[in-house]
């Protein structure tokens, strides 16, 4: 739980949603995406969403396929793609105060 607030503290504070009213944001409860495998993302708290708004190629193949992780540089990501208009994820934030 720590860890999820930590990431919602940050957001609130650097990333700005589109399409979002940003002054209801700053007060609404949110999850956190944390991970994506196959056709599912993962927050923070270990629950599971159906994804179906990610990029195309998420909705075609899903996040973390094995084979395509293999030949990627860098293939230890933790999510194929996440769109900001669906919520984004925390990468944005990794380096953030």
């Amino acid at each position: 739980m720590k860890k999820t607030k930590e990431w919602i503290r940050k957001d609130r504070r650097f990333i700005w949603h589109p399409f979002t009213q940003m002054k209801e944001w700053q007060t609404e409860e949110f999850f956190v995406i944390e991970k994506g495998k196959g056709c599912y993302l993962i927050d923070t708290e270990g629950r599971k969403y159906l994804d179906g708004v990610s990029s195309l190629w998420c909705n075609v193949f899903g996040h973390r396929v094995p084979a395509i992780d293999r030949v990627l540089p860098g293939g230890g990501l933790t999510m194929g793609a996440l769109h900001e208009v669906a919520g984004g994820g925390n990468g944005a934030l990794d380096g953030a105060a």
